[in-house]
């Protein structure tokens, strides 16, 4: 599957399945997350191609096989805690902040929230596990 057709199926698939779904409770759940951006999985070529940002106001992860990609909400956070606007006592490290791990989305899932992306889904799930590198054995 070509890169281009990757990118523009998780540009689709993060507005309307990650963000939405977030927005609304129906998936993710709270998890601590670091503050940290640049990491070395950012840095490594899978991190260049699909880059580190959400393109939303609210406050959401997507982790992309180890790639967490925050939103401009979690970067606006951010520069809240960094600025030090408010009374804290030590170094803020982590925040709890809504996050949407990619392999445990389930078909039931996108089947509600865009019924037109799962077909495509499995194919993209499988071109991303080969450009990350894992070792795998698909099953038909």
């Amino acid at each position: 599957m070509a890169i281009e057709k990757i990118l523009t199926y998780l540009k689709e698939f993060e507005t309307r399945v990650v963000i939405e779904g977030a927005v609304s409770g129906m998936i993710g759940a709270s998890e601590r997350v670091s503050l940290r951006s640049k990491t070395k999985l950012f840095l490594s070529d899978f991190g260049k191609t699909f880059g580190s940002d959400l393109d939303t106001d609210e406050i959401v992860v997507f982790d992309l096989y180890g790639l967490l990609k925050k939103s401009r909400g979690f970067h606006a956070l951010k520069s809240i805690i960094d600025s030090g606007s408010f009374d804290r006592s030590g170094q803020v490290r982590s925040i709890f902040a809504p996050v949407i791990h990619f392999a445990s989305i389930r078909y039931e899932e996108i089947l509600h929230l865009a019924p037109d992306l799962i077909m495509e889904f499995s194919s993209v799930k499988r071109a991303l596990l080969d450009l990350r590198g894992f070792n795998h054995d698909y099953k038909s």
